[in-house]
């Protein structure tokens, strides 16, 4: 005796929609993996791109310890040295050294204070947290 029923083959369109459907959510995930890591690669290299800066800065200052000791070389945020034909090769240096903090961080800044014993070089810079723009702040000391 023969079924009236007709045996079905193939796959149907549930089984593919489903399928498209975890296909489709395999990709964003990995397209959203791969603009996070993006974006941390790149906070990362700003991170250790004011860490050498700072350091470099702190070594200009080790090198001019007299000075530095006097406070001469102390410059706040927003305030740079003036370069003239007359400024000595570490203003100069200090002068460059702002330049190149605030063209390589968003609204980047630096500040130089010098005591008796220690230097403290600290960076500002704008960081985008949560979707927030917010101010961060590096400080690295030295002793003189």
């Amino acid at each position: 005796m023969t079924s009236p029923h007709i045996k079905q083959r193939g796959v149907g369109i549930i089984e593919a929609m489903i399928a498209l459907a975890l296909l489709m959510f395999a990709a964003l995930s990995v397209s959203n993996l791969q603009t996070s890591s993006l974006l941390s690669m790149h906070i990362s290299e700003s991170h250790f791109s004011i860490n050498e800066q700072s350091r470099d800065m702190l070594e200009v200052l080790k090198s001019n310890t007299f000075a530095a000791k006097q406070g001469l070389f102390n410059y706040d945020f927003e305030q740079s040295p003036l370069v003239d034909a007359d400024t000595t090769p570490p203003v100069a240096r200090i002068a460059q050294w702002k330049t190149d903090v605030a063209d390589s961080l968003p609204k980047g800044d630096g500040k130089i204070e010098c005591g008796a014993e220690k230097c403290t070089v600290t960076v500002k810079w704008v960081e985008n947290i949560d979707g927030t723009l917010a101010d961060q702040f590096f400080n690295i000391a030295g002793l003189l």
